[in-house]
């Protein structure tokens, strides 16, 4: 029987990677996916500026509109001390009213107080008792603050030092201060 040499043909081929036909090929899938990939990322550019050169509406420098709600988180500091929060607005008709909780509720019900007329300072005429300018602040109840006003002070509290404990989890009598070991106790 005589010797093929398909054999050999095929033991070559497969060391080469494979065959005449596909050594002379290009690799065009992976082009063409570069390609898709490059024209796509163009495209998303060209559109993204396009957007913010052109924006869709003015409508968004107007909002808060009337039958949006918005949320914002508000608090009085005065004199270093964070003030309780404002209780709960009894309904009413003001667009701009507290829940109680620390958050301003802004939900404008007329022309009047939406978009740029929904301010804090709208908020601050529809609260009893609460006054904010640029010179003058009072929380409900309390003090009026004026600029250059000094804060009363507080009277100092004495501090305290918590009893140390020994290992065993028992009030020790020594002092609740840490020595370093080898400097002797006086």
């Amino acid at each position: 029987m005589p010797a093929s040499s398909t054999g050999k043909w095929v033991q070559r081929a497969g060391a080469t990677g494979g065959g005449r036909t596909y050594r002379g090929q290009r690799p065009t899938n992976w082009y063409i996916a570069i390609l898709i990939i490059v024209v796509v990322g163009l495209a998303s550019v060209i559109f993204a500026r396009y957007q913010y050169q052109n924006p869709a509406s003015a409508s968004a420098a107007n909002e808060p509109t009337v039958g949006t709600t918005w949320h914002a988180g508000f608090d009085y500091y005065v004199c270093g001390t964070q003030e309780p929060a404002l209780p709960a607005a009894k309904s009413g008709n003001a667009g701009i009213i507290t829940t109680g909780n620390g958050v301003m509720q802004i939900a404008p019900k007329t022309s009047a107080e939406a978009g740029a007329n929904a301010t804090l300072g709208r908020f601050i005429q529809n609260t009893p008792g609460a006054k904010l300018s640029a010179s003058e602040l009072q929380y409900p109840g309390s003090t009026l603050y004026k600029n250059g006003q000094a804060c009363p002070r507080a009277p100092p509290t004495p501090a305290r030092r918590a009893p140390s404990r020994s290992p065993t989890g028992r009030p020790s009598s020594r002092s609740s201060l840490s020595r370093s070991p080898g400097i002797p106790r006086p």
